[in-house]
Formats: structure tokens, sequence, C-alpha cells
């Protein structure tokens, strides 16, 4: 039985968050075995924010030990991606693991995901450098952009969205899923954001010849208090462009 079958009878996918790449105490895949950590060159674990512990892609165990808790969290369940923060990422870290090379540590990365076959993976970190090559693995499906179209800044928002614009188009172009997430949701310089966000992201997918069944947006502003018990989010979603070009002929 699938325990997701209701979701799925509306025509919404299911997609499981995981993060093999960083984990606390508290979470899943943290266990006693240090294999599975990276370390510095003193032999110390690298902790970042959240009291995480970055982990080291390379370890069997860790491919193991992610597969076995997909496994147990899809009995009776059927999940149509596994997303995974962090991955290829060593962003804000006090240091770097010993030995670091990008080069490596992403080709640890690809082996990562591999070893998760034929489960479908949607990977975290386009802004990364680099960070498509994850696509290599046959059952990654996607990847997320985050940020996207949504800030104000000059002129960091012009290069920015270019780099957006080619990762969008880079991923179609491979056949893979390109998800947007917008960053500080509800704060006031967002409000009134969405139409042009959507249109910038519809109309980079009509002027390149975007196959626009491959990207997911993820939509997170706070609605106006008026709005009653209405949820606060809404997402993953595709936008209409009818509906957009109806509101601008109103």
């Amino acid at each position: 039985m699938d325990g997701n079958a209701a979701v799925h009878a509306a025509g919404i996918k299911a997609m499981l968050y995981s993060d093999p790449n960083r984990q606390a105490p508290s979470d899943p895949l943290y266990t006693s075995d240090e294999t599975t950590f990276a370390h510095d060159c003193t032999g110390s674990r690298i902790q970042g924010a959240y009291q995480q512990y970055l982990m080291d892609p390379a370890s069997s165990s860790l491919r193991t030990l992610w597969k076995n808790w997909i496994a147990s969290q899809s009995v009776g369940v059927t999940w149509d991606a596994i997303f995974e923060d962090n991955a290829n990422d060593v962003l804000y870290l006090p240091t770097l693991p010993c030995n670091y090379s990008a080069g490596s540590w992403l080709a640890a990365a690809q082996e990562l995901n591999s070893a998760q076959a034929p489960t479908p993976i949607i990977y975290s970190g386009l802004r990364i450098d680099d960070e498509k090559e994850l696509n290599v693995s046959p059952n990654v499906i996607g990847g997320l952009q985050e940020g996207c179209y949504s800030s104000r800044d000059e002129p960091k928002a012009i290069k920015y969205w270019a780099l957006i614009e080619n990762n969008e188009i880079a991923m179609a172009q491979q056949g893979k899923m390109f998800l947007l997430l917008w960053g500080r949701h509800g704060r006031r310089e967002q409000r009134g954001r969405q139409p042009a966000i959507y249109l910038q992201f519809i109309s980079t997918d009509i002027r390149s010849g975007i196959d626009r069944s491959v990207g997911v947006v993820r939509d997170a502003f706070a609605l106006p208090r008026h709005a009653g018990n209405a949820s606060r989010r809404s997402g993953p979603t595709r936008p209409d462009p009818e509906r957009h070009q109806r509101s601008e002929a109103d």
C-alpha cells in the first residue's frame, strides 16, 4: 500500500528531505563510526552551523547508512525523489577537510549519489561551481537553486541572475529538473515580487525553448494578514503563464 496514495491521486509529487552531508547528534545518519565524518589535518571533525558536522562523501559506511535510511523511510510509501541537502558543499565552514581538493570532493559526491541508485535524487546547491557535474549520476533527476530572481541588490543581482538563467537553461538541456527556492522569505522587500519572479522564470523558458515540464517553483512568500487561515506556503508548483497574462490584461 502506498502511504502517499492520496497525495499522488491529487497530482502532487512527494519528495523526502535528507541531508547525508551534514549531521548533528540528533540526526538519523549520525553514528559512532568515525569514518563517516570529514576531518581536518589535526584529525578533528569539522563543525558548521546548527551543530552539524561535515560528513565524508567518500565514506562507504556513509553511503550504506544513507541507503538504509532511505529504505526505512520508504516502507509502504512511494517517493518521487529524495532531496539531498548540502550536496558537494564545503561553504561556510571554519576549515576545509585535510588535503581537500574540489575535484576529489566532487567525485566522492557523485559516487555518494550513484550508490543510491535506482533511487531518484534531487540535490541542492546549484550556486556552487561545477555543481551540475552531479548530473552524471544516472539516478540524479534534478537540482535546486536558492534565491532565484528575487534579489534587488545591485550590481550583484545582475551577475547572479545571469548565473541563475544559465543554470536553468543548462539543466533543461541535460534533461534535469530545475527547482527554484527563494531566499529571505516574507521580508518586506519581497512583497509584490511574485509576478516578476514567475515571469522571469517563464520568459527564460520561452526565450530558450526550454521544456517547461522540467521546472519547479517553490513559493514561500508570506501572505497578507487578511488571508486568514490560508496556508503560508504553496509548492512545489508550476507557474501558469496564461494566468499571469490574464492578470496583466485585467
